[in-house]
């Protein structure tokens, strides 16, 4: 019988090469808006796609997205702990107004 002993070089090299691609993708505008589509289009592909080998291919890219995404949230709260990973400040305000006009145009209605 035959062990196997890697030593973790093979995670290590998985883990450089999300490192680099992470690297690569994110820093360029126009890689991260062809990311961004792809990461909204393979799942949505997944439900009409009836061929077994692309589908294996688009739940291949779908979880290899979803691993680089988590990473860079990792990566962005790791750097800033204190701060919230979204800022929604702006939208809570946001929505605050909507909610008073339109309690106020119901208020009006009403009289």
């Amino acid at each position: 019988m035959e062990t196997f002993l890697d030593g973790g070089v093979f995670e290590m090299i998985i883990a450089f090469v999300f490192a680099v691609t992470l690297n690569f993708i994110f820093i360029r505008k126009y890689l991260l808006l062809i990311f961004s589509l792809v990461i909204i289009v393979c799942p949505v592909l997944l439900f009409f796609v009836n061929e077994q080998e692309l589908r294996a291919w688009l739940v291949v890219i779908s979880i290899f997205n979803s691993v680089l995404l988590v990473c860079l949230l990792w990566k962005t709260k790791k750097d800033h702990p204190q701060e919230p990973l979204f800022k929604v400040d702006f939208l809570k305000e946001q929505l605050t107004k909507v909610k008073l006009r339109t309690h106020k145009f119901f208020q009006k209605s009403k009289l």
